[in-house]
């Protein structure tokens, strides 16, 4: 799809309510878009495991950096991402630099109950106990953690992917976007 002004598209939920796949179906619509993996960004960080609140807090300056970078420049930027921490102000700093930018801003929040979560986290596996990264119990506290900020603060646009397919949530999403960057 074209578009004639750059957008900022966050999609944010717990593990396992289909963030990354629905991320990686609209990156590939939209020519020249940039797909911001903030998870890659703290792993390039020597020692991230070891200094997790210093590389998760540089990983979205850099973040932040990037996104105004590529707006800047005319490219639409998609985050897929868990935003609980400190959750109300990252999604409005991000907000701020697309207004800024004269960017479409566009905030999705994917759910699903905590069955479904953990039915595809299974599904999908875990790495290995030395390997560090997500485990089910992570994605139990993940899923309350998220569930908990998303209760506090107002977004923007809720999609329960609990009994929708892959399709259904793409379809949801897109016109969601479509509606957005039409207006």
């Amino acid at each position: 799809m074209e578009n004639t002004k750059p957008f900022l598209l966050i999609i944010n939920g717990p593990s396992g309510v289909g963030k990354s796949t629905l991320a990686k179906k609209i990156h590939s619509d939209y020519k020249m878009s940039y797909l911001l993996d903030i998870d890659k960004i703290k792993s390039n960080f020597s020692h991230f495991r070891d200094n997790n609140a210093v590389s998760v807090s540089e990983s979205v300056s850099l973040s932040h950096a990037m996104t105004e970078h590529l707006l800047s420049k005319g490219f639409p930027v998609i985050i897929d991402r868990m935003l609980w921490n400190e959750y109300s102000r990252s999604v409005e700093m991000f907000e701020e630099i697309a207004n800024k930018l004269n960017a479409y801003f566009i905030h999705i929040d994917l759910s699903a109950d905590l069955e479904t979560v953990l039915s595809r986290a299974d599904a999908r596996g875990y790495p290995k106990e030395n390997e560090g990264g997500l485990n089910r119990e992570k994605v139990i506290t993940f899923h309350e953690k998220t569930k908990n900020s998303l209760a506090q603060y107002s977004v923007g646009h809720t999609i329960d992917t609990t009994t929708l397919s892959e399709e259904e949530v793409y379809e949801k999403a897109t016109q969601i976007l479509i509606k957005a960057i039409e207006s």
